[in-house]
């Protein structure tokens, strides 16, 4: 969704927007036991 949302290479650059390929790292997020994310479902 960029450029609505920056982009986050996941190192430490100076400046995001002067990142290069080599910069960006796939990140992974991993939930344990009963955890879970609820959202509420909303209509325009």
């Amino acid at each position: 969704m960029f450029p609505l949302f920056d982009l986050n290479p996941q190192k430490q650059v100076e400046n995001i927007y002067e990142a290069t390929d080599s910069d960006f790292e796939s990140a992974v997020h991993e939930l344990f036991g009963d955890s879970k994310l609820v959202l509420p479902v909303v209509k325009d």
